[in-house]
């Protein structure tokens, strides 16, 4: 009863409900983003979504990412450490 009266007083100031929206939004986000890419699970790799041609894509397996990953690594080195 102190409480609610202290409210409706304007002595207290009202809680924010911005962060429970927030998070609800981002929940609900979460979930439209697992049924668009037919997932149970969105890994640390991620999904990513194509504007140009509206389509959800996936990240390619381990085994074939990995050597792709170290190629452009190395030519992004090779970029940085040239000198204009």
């Amino acid at each position: 009863e102190p409480l609610r009266a202290e409210l409706l007083a304007g002595t207290r100031p009202r809680p924010s409900l911005a962060p429970f929206a927030m998070l609800a939004g981002a929940l609900m986000a979460l979930e439209t983003i697992k049924l668009l890419a037919h997932r149970d699970t969105v890994d640390c790799r991620g999904v990513f979504l194509n504007p140009w041609t509206l389509r959800v894509e996936r990240p390619k397996p381990a085994w074939l990412s990995w050597p792709r990953e170290r190629m452009a690594r190395k030519k992004l080195e090779l970029l940085v450490r040239r000198e204009p």
